[in-house]
């Protein structure tokens, strides 16, 4: 077991993935409309965007794909036009904001803690500014030997995987998986997944556009089985969490790997690990620690 620690020796956000700071990151003004928002969502193929930034200090909130669905179904027909059209900052989320001071141990706290897997990261100082992290951004940790484990996929699959018919309906589909909490379907008697971003691109592609808010409506009563999913790619269930996080980035389409009938997300690779205390960080040229 890696030996724990003192604060000295954590590596902080900054030093761990500075890069954060001086990429483009999309972001959106308060009253945009939210069907502007789910289509820069789509393009993106991004998780959530933030509503706002700039320096530090603030509330910070971000629109994701899950919490607008989380919406859809308690709106009407006559309602849904209308409810395209609210502002985003209608059904933002709240972001857990850090600073980039914090060592990566109790940036996976806070991420375990809040169950979300995306946190607003504050520079302060002379040049203060903020940016975003998803645990996505945390998978190539792996290749840096910043993170380590002893584990295997097959140790952190996320099994069973949760499913239902083909003939469900979109409308019940996305019933149960609120209910569920779950992001992602198995669509029962295939290997093909379902996820809140598959749905979101089949209730708002360009082509639906153009049909109004009425038609992007009924498509609620799709078979669930009619709606373009992706097939995840392979891992050996004996492969290490390292070589799962590598294949997930480079492989994964919809931000899952297949292993042993269950799937495999970045929030498996890390957060499980660090849950179990069996994830490592290391910082270069020091001892390792493991969560304490």
């Amino acid at each position: 077991m890696a030996a724990r620690s003192s604060e000295a020796d954590r590596i902080m956000i900054r030093d761990a993935i500075p890069e954060i700071f001086s990429r483009s990151y999309p972001t959106l003004e308060p009253d945009t409309d939210m069907l502007v928002a789910l289509s820069l969502l789509r393009f993106q193929r991004v998780d959530a965007i933030p509503i706002g930034i700039g320096k530090s200090g603030g509330r910070r909130v971000a629109v994701s794909g899950y919490s607008f669905l989380s919406q859809v179904l308690s709106h009407s027909r006559e309602e849904f036009g209308k409810f395209l059209e609210s502002p985003c900052k209608s059904f933002a989320i709240r972001l857990s904001t850090v600073t980039a001071e914090l060592d990566l141990g109790r940036l996976l706290g806070t991420i375990s803690r809040t169950g979300f897997g995306f946190v607003c990261v504050e520079e302060r100082g002379l040049n203060e500014r903020c940016s975003f992290v998803g645990l996505r951004d945390l998978l190539g940790l792996y290749d840096r030997s910043i993170f380590s484990s002893d584990l295997s996929v097959e140790d952190v699959t996320s099994i069973p995987l949760f499913s239902l018919p083909e003939d469900v309906t979109l409308r019940r589909a996305l019933e149960e998986m609120m209910k569920e909490g779950k992001r992602k379907v198995l669509v029962r008697g295939s290997n093909r997944i379902v996820s809140d971003r598959s749905i979101l691109n089949h209730l708002f592609s360009a082509s639906k556009l153009n049909e109004g808010s009425s038609k992007m409506y009924d498509l609620l009563e799709t078979e669930l089985g009619e709606i373009e999913g992706t097939h995840p790619h392979k891992i050996n269930g004996r492969s290490n969490v390292r070589e799962g996080a590598h294949e997930l980035m480079r492989q994964a389409k919809d931000g899952c790997l297949a292993c042993n009938g269950g799937i495999v997300t970045s929030w498996d690779l890390i957060i499980k690990p660090w849950r179990l205390r069996r994830l490592s960080i290391h910082k270069p040229n020091s001892l390792s620690f493991t969560r304490g």
